[in-house]
């Protein structure tokens, strides 16, 4: 968001509203009957039409957002988030362990562990701890579960391929790093 610019309560949810539903082909009517549940069908289409006019400023490009076919999607190529780059490193680290996974000699498997454990690295970068924290829409709570889930599965796969592969100190960071970052404490 550029500075100076006063956050506004509708566009800001709608932009919530979006990464909680994966950002991408999200039905307007879903978004209007979410975001304006007390509004019949032309109050919300007004109400979804300003705050999408107001997101866009707010973005500061009004192709920061795609609307085609009733749908609403942010435009990967112009908007980075930090759940598509979650999902970008759980891709890359599943990988890299379905290769350890089948490696014979788990001598042979340490340089693609070390090569794991520095995308484990900016993995920990991204995922600072549960999705919009601190928000109480019921909305988010599937999301947010969804991503714990992935990163704790996740976590445990790599913490055995590395014990495996006789990491067993970057093994037990990773479930310390886990642990602490799921809210497990």
């Amino acid at each position: 968001m550029p500075k100076g610019k006063k956050a506004q309560k509708q566009p800001i949810l709608l932009i919530k509203y979006l990464l909680a539903r994966g950002g991408n082909n999200i039905p307007e009517h879903e978004i209007q009957d979410t975001l304006w549940p007390e509004s019949d069908g032309d109050a919300a289409q007004n109400s979804y039409s300003t705050t999408l006019h107001r997101t866009r400023k707010l973005l500061s490009n009004k192709n920061a957002l795609i609307h085609s076919n009733g749908r609403l999607s942010f435009n990967d190529t112009m908007v980075w988030t930090d759940t598509a780059l979650f999902d970008h490193y759980l891709e890359r680290i599943h990988s890299k362990i379905n290769g350890l996974w089948i490696q014979k000699d788990p001598r042979k498997g340490n340089t693609s562990a070390v090569r794991l454990l520095e995308d484990l690295s900016a993995l920990f970068s991204v995922y600072r701890g549960p999705f919009l924290a601190g928000d109480q829409e019921a909305w988010i709570l599937p999301r947010a579960e969804v991503l714990k889930s992935k990163f704790t599965d996740l976590l445990e796969t790599t913490a055995r391929v590395l014990e495996l592969h006789h990491f067993h100190e970057e093994a037990v960071q990773c479930y310390k790093e886990g642990t602490q970052l799921s809210g497990f404490n």
